[in-house]
């Protein structure tokens, strides 16, 4: 899944559970469950490309802007919200590296978490850009009901 949906959907968890000693783990937990849902890839589309960068930073751009927002608007437990989001999000961090040595030509084997991250990610197709288009809808509208 893209981070915006991985941001949304922990920042929701935390608005769900409200108790961080509850909602930390849960939404990093959650990141691990949109990754079972086959979602957006195409193996055409080259890590290295215009098109993934393009990508990769109009998705990091509304991830930051999501949690700029929880930061401005303070809804109630705003800091826990903008937490959750970052936990939803943060395990695709572990990818950065593996994809910088792949564009520099010395890629690397992936370690025992890279490779439970990528056996997870059993679905990536072009058709999930939709599924993700409906999640993204789907955990908004989820998101601010629980924090109307």
């Amino acid at each position: 899944m893209r981070a915006i949906n991985h941001t949304v959907t922990g920042a929701a968890v935390g608005a769900a559970i409200g108790n961080p000693f509850l909602a930390l783990p849960a939404a990093l937990l959650s990141h691990l469950v949109l990754d079972i849902i086959p979602h957006a890839g195409d193996e055409r589309v080259h890590k290295g490309s215009a098109r993934f960068k393009i990508e990769l930073l109009v998705d990091a751009a509304l991830s930051a802007g999501f949690l700029l927002a929880l930061a401005l608007l303070q809804p109630p437990g705003w800091q826990l919200l903008i937490a959750c989001g970052i936990l939803g999000a943060a395990p695709d961090l572990l990818w950065f590296p593996y994809w910088v040595w792949e564009l520099q030509g010395t890629p690397r084997k992936l370690d025992p978490v890279g490779r439970f991250l990528a056996w997870i990610q059993w679905s990536e197709k072009p058709w999930g850009y939709y599924v993700e288009g409906i999640w993204l809808i789907s955990s908004v509208v989820v998101f601010f009901s629980l924090t109307a």
